[in-house]
């Protein structure tokens, strides 16, 4: 997942924001505290992200989910815009 991508679940529609820092608050969670198994510099879609919700909805045990990528822009796109 990337910032950007979407994902419905039962009725409700989330957007992914952003990646969320590894914190120290959950280092007892893993093996040896190696909390940062979940940087996303360090490890590339390992992270966990923040996500704002676009659309409410009912969301039922066993309700199906789909993700949608965002469309990714050429290289270079921006430089070809006018102005």
């Amino acid at each position: 997942m990337v910032p950007g991508a979407t994902i419905t679940v039962g009725g409700a529609l989330l957007e992914i924001v952003s990646y969320a820092s590894p914190c120290r608050t959950i280092r007892d969670s893993f093996a040896e505290q190696k909390f940062s198994r979940l940087s996303q510099k360090q490890f590339p879609g390992w992270s966990h992200v923040y996500a704002r919700v676009l659309k409410e909805g009912l969301v039922r045990i066993g309700d199906g989910a789909a993700l949608t990528q965002p469309e990714l822009q050429p290289k270079g796109w921006l430089e070809t815009l006018p102005g």
